[in-house]
């Protein structure tokens, strides 16, 4: 059986996948899984193989990805970018939340920290209205 998903206006899914992670109507695109494994569809056709252990859309297109415990930046033809190794991190927007000995920072798609790793706690961002716009706007608490 073949599902189809659609994801707002934007993104129509046809295909073998088990479950859609999110929709993205900001990014064009939605994270599909298969075989616990995620990928991405964007709203141009553009597929991410379902290989990575995490995804998640950078506003330019490009993805972070996680493949065996490694982040990686790719591109829509999933060419590396950016090698970030072996980290505990989880992507936010455009940006890597890292996680260091209790405490959060976050990289850019350079990889330079721009938020340095000593907070509590960086919140989601803001998401307001009717539409739940979201909002590059991050809580660091510390």
């Amino acid at each position: 059986m073949k599902k189809r998903h659609i994801a707002g206006n934007k993104v129509k899914i046809q295909g073998p996948f088990d479950d859609i992670i999110w929709d993205n109507k900001d990014h064009n695109a939605v994270c599909v899984i298969k075989n616990n494994l995620k990928g991405c569809v964007f709203s141009d056709g553009t597929i991410i193989s379902c290989l990575y252990d995490d995804v998640g859309p950078c506003y330019d297109g490009s993805l972070f990805v996680n493949l065996k415990g490694e982040w990686l930046l790719i591109d829509k033809s999933e060419n590396v970018i950016q090698n970030f190794g072996k980290m505990e991190a989880t992507p936010l927007l455009s940006l890597l939340v890292v996680y260091e000995d209790g405490k959060y920072g976050a990289i850019n798609k350079s990889g330079e920290y721009i938020i340095p790793v000593k907070y509590k706690y960086i919140s989601t961002p803001l998401s307001v209205g009717r539409t739940s716009t979201k909002y590059p706007i991050f809580e660091l608490i510390d």
